[in-house]
């Protein structure tokens, strides 16, 4: 037997196939790129390890409208066709007692043409979408087992959507770390758009007007495990659950739980799975802390009188975060915003009122940094305190408990 690469004898062979030889071991690693596509031998298929999966769904619906409840009835219909979709559970409230016996009729209407399991629980006040899932969580008895979807009204789920993610959710089923699968892939319009059903979604994808993108990890991107679902409602205190951050801490404890995991659906090249007009992302600063923002930013405004730098040097205009209203407002929109987001993930927790202090310290010299402004004289002094005041009114709000040493 002769050497595959140099010609001379050789005294082993390809382990693998066993039909090659070769004169070394350097001789053949450096045939193994040629050999590599025509060796037939055999390998041991990688064992994939595999669990029972079920998928239910559970629908937030705000109904103001008939537009609205079209957009419900929509929806259902794309849910309720999916082949591995066990359940369907929605929690609901209509503005107007017409829309809400229009709502009852319609989703009775539902429940009658379809196989699978349609359970509704109707609220007499308006909620907040955390309050929403908690409600059809509530409905989910008997499938603490199951994998959990979040639909909103709006939202035109592919046909073959659950068909396409199953795999992905046996192997979760099989692994006790993993808490969800991302599921990001969604279409969006070029421009201002709506799609009515999945025919249109098809067509609008073929025409341009539409396009396959990759959303980033949202409540609706991702299907969570029931029990996990579970704890997360059960550790939000409600103030949280209301607030319109409540989208970020789901999101968090879903994606860095300490010793868990997410897994990625594993897709087809060019397959959407949902279809939404725009992004609906459960996340919107209060109106109120809007004015606030002003009212500080005008405060800021007409109280700065310093400058850059030395101030034996000449003197120079001030930055305009620090002369235009609107920017300062702008700037202290995103010190309590970013403030708001690192409590939210405490709310319900107690804090030391040290750790409060250096998180919002922690925050406000990011902002003031990158504002530019870190060597404006006695800017850290207001920013100090303004932090500290909206620390700890985010703390008050999401029920951030407070404990002096």
């Amino acid at each position: 037997h002769l050497c595959a690469v140099c010609g001379q004898k050789a005294a082993s062979k390809c382990g693998r196939c066993q039909k090659v030889w070769y004169c070394s071991r350097s001789h053949q690693a450096e045939h193994w790129k040629t050999h590599k596509a025509s060796c037939s031998g055999t390998v041991e298929p990688k064992v994939v390890k595999e669990a029972d999966a079920s998928l239910v769904t559970l629908v937030l619906a705000e109904i103001s409208s008939s537009k609205s409840l079209t957009n419900l009835t929509r929806t259902l219909a794309t849910v309720l066709t999916q082949e591995h979709v066990a359940g369907v559970y929605i929690s609901w409230h209509a503005d107007t007692a017409d829309l809400a016996r229009e709502v009852e009729a319609q989703l009775a209407q539902t429940r009658g043409k379809s196989s699978k399991t349609v359970m509704w629980l109707e609220s007499r006040v308006k909620k907040s979408d955390f309050e929403h899932l908690k409600a059809a969580a509530a409905l989910l008895a008997g499938a603490s087992q199951a994998w959990v979807s979040v639909v909103r009204p709006g939202q035109i789920w592919n046909p073959r959507f659950s068909s396409l993610v199953m795999p992905t959710l046996r192997r979760a089923s099989a692994d006790s770390r993993v808490t969800a699968v991302r599921c990001t892939r969604c279409v969006r319009p070029v421009e201002d758009g709506i799609c009515s059903t999945q025919e249109e979604v098809e067509k609008a994808l073929v025409a341009g007007t539409c396009k396959i993108s990759e959303a980033p990890e949202e409540v609706d991107s991702l299907l969570v495990h029931a029990k996990t679902l579970q704890v997360f409602l059960d550790t939000t205190p409600l103030p949280a659950l209301q607030h319109p951050f409540c989208a970020y801490r789901y999101v968090q404890k879903m994606c860095n739980a300490f010793g868990k995991k997410v897994m990625d659906a594993a897709l087809p090249e060019g397959e959407w799975m949902r279809f939404e007009s725009k992004a609906l992302a459960m996340e919107a600063e209060e109106q109120e802390e809007s004015g606030d923002n002003l009212l500080r930013g005008q405060e800021l405004v007409k109280n700065s009188s310093q400058r850059f730098g030395d101030t034996s040097e000449p003197t120079e205009e001030l930055p305009s975060r620090l002369s235009d209203a609107d920017e300062a407002a702008e700037m202290i929109g995103g010190i309590r915003t970013s403030i708001t987001r690192r409590l939210i993930l405490r709310a319900g927790e107690t804090l030391e009122a040290k750790e409060l202090r250096e998180l919002s310290m922690d925050v406000v010299t990011d902002a003031v940094e990158a504002a530019g402004l870190d060597q404006v004289i006695g800017i850290q002094s207001w920013a100090r305190q303004t932090a500290l005041e909206l620390a700890q009114a985010a703390a008050d709000k999401l029920d951030v408990k407070l404990r002096e040493k």
